[in-house]
């Protein structure tokens, strides 16, 4: 079985599985005993499931025919969604990271892709930290990218956070649109509507996901996503990095989790008939680094 490394600091616990994607699996708010994550009672399911904790998707979300072209080259990637002719989510969340860095107040681990040992078909060399930290603003991510390659490396993130759920939570979020998908192939049209049926629901924090499964991609204008806990009166909030740009609400059968997954580009991005570099589409250039922020904690 995988190991779990374990947090505790400044009122919070959490839990980090390295070895599968550097997964934090767990916060807890040790005060009021609040258990914020969907946590697998087998650490081995996150082998093949993203339905728990923090995974990493990288490239996320889906790809169609699973390629598209930058700079004159043809990205190509597994089809891991064969009956849609899909890539989907990646394999990063399923392969292990080497700690760098570990105590009761934060963890470092890093994946490293070569020329000789490529991430997928991904034509790139790089480098991909996360490291989880508690302070007293809450649980903080922060993942960190490094392109060690000779050419502009394109990239997009999301985290596929899935909490806990139960009768009476609302969700409040910032949304400013609805992305418009063909639910048979679960890709985007190119349509974005400015109103749609449960815009207002979010905006207020009304939006109760219990017993109502949703399957939801919004562009967001705001950087807070609340969950309200009716058990406790409490709320978590989930404060995004303003490089995710769009967020996906999905909750299986609507009786055990809300996911809450903030991605940095629209899905299927660099293949809508849309100006991709307005969708989120990002590249890094040899050497450089790029960041991305998040924290999770209770108000």
């Amino acid at each position: 079985m995988a190991k779990v490394f374990k947090l505790n600091a400044h009122g919070y616990a959490a839990e980090v599985v390295p070895e599968y994607g550097m997964n934090c699996i767990k916060i807890l708010h040790v005060k009021s005993g609040a258990d914020i994550l969907r946590t697998p009672e087998n650490i081995d399911v996150l082998q093949d499931n993203v339905l728990y904790g923090m995974p990493i998707l990288f490239f996320p979300n889906r790809i169609s025919n699973g390629k598209f072209e930058f700079e004159g080259r043809e990205y190509v990637f597994p089809i891991n969604e064969p009956k849609l002719n899909n890539f989907c989510h990646g394999d990063l969340h399923k392969l292990p990271f080497e700690v760098r860095e570990c105590d009761d107040e934060h963890i470092l681990g890093v994946f490293t892709a070569t020329d000789e040992h490529p991430y997928m078909t991904f034509p790139h060399s790089f480098e991909f930290c996360v490291e989880y930290k508690i302070d007293k603003n809450g649980v903080c991510q922060t993942v960190s990218v490094k392109n060690t390659s000779d050419k502009n490396m394109p990239f997009a993130l999301a985290f596929h956070t899935t909490f806990k759920l139960q009768n009476g939570d609302k969700i409040k979020l910032p949304v400013c649109a609805k992305v418009e998908r063909n639910m048979a192939t679960y890709l985007p049209t190119g349509e974005i509507s400015k109103e749609f049926d449960l815009k207002n629901s979010f905006l207020e924090g009304e939006y109760q996901p219990y017993g109502q499964p949703i399957s939801t991609l919004c562009e967001l204008d705001g950087r807070e996503l609340l969950i309200c806990k009716k058990e406790k009166n409490e709320k978590i909030s989930y404060t995004i990095d303003e490089k995710y740009k769009y967020c996906m609400v999905y909750s299986g059968d609507g009786k055990e989790y809300i996911c809450l997954e903030p991605q940095t580009w629209l899905t299927n991005c660099p293949n809508l008939n849309l100006d991709r570099n307005l969708c989120g589409f990002d590249f890094i250039p040899p050497q450089a680094v790029k960041k991305y922020k998040s924290v999770i904690k209770i108000v």
